[in-house]
């Protein structure tokens, strides 16, 4: 196990970035709305950067952790836009790669990025969905101080299964 460095995305980890979002939507694709193969067939290396990685000087944010040169972990964050939800934003696309699980990178990760939104002006409530058997993730956000307020049975559908979500939020 190596050292484990929290960092915000940089344009430069763009191709290692998109690899990992594919590798995520692969491997948990429970977890996410997205799908892998309307990410491979719609999203280019360059097209996933410009969308997904924030200029630093941003409201919005996406973490990612690094371990041994290699991008094993993401987590993001952007804000309501409109007038009536600029005080709220969300957190999205939570993933760490299976070898890399286990060693606290999602806590040190979700530090930093709590880290960001509380920098940020008139932020009054963070939420965020999870498949209600994510046991591990949920501890996480229960931990962070996050709350659940609602389930949407059958929420998903992947391979012939549904699976409920959890919505979660934690309030300034």
């Amino acid at each position: 196990m190596s050292d484990v460095i929290i960092h915000p995305a940089r344009v430069s980890d763009a191709e290692a970035l998109y690899d990992l979002r594919l590798t995520a939507l692969k491997t948990n694709p429970e977890a996410f709305g997205s799908d892998w193969q309307d990410m491979e067939a719609n999203q280019t290396v360059a097209s996933y950067a410009t969308t997904r990685i924030p200029p630093e000087d941003s409201d919005k944010c996406l973490i990612v952790a690094e371990q041994a040169g290699r991008l094993v972990g993401m987590m993001g964050f952007v804000r309501g836009t409109r007038l009536k939800t600029k005080h709220t934003g969300d957190i999205w696309g939570v993933f760490v790669r299976p070898d890399a699980r286990r060693q606290g990178i999602s806590n040190q990760m979700m530090t930093a990025l709590m880290a960001h939104i509380r920098g940020l002006d008139s932020i009054k409530q963070v939420k965020l969905s999870v498949i209600a058997d994510n046991t591990a993730a949920i501890a996480l956000y229960q931990k962070f101080g996050f709350e659940t307020w609602g389930t949407l049975p059958k929420g998903l559908y992947v391979d012939g299964v549904y699976y409920d979500m959890l919505y979660m939020s934690y309030i300034f």
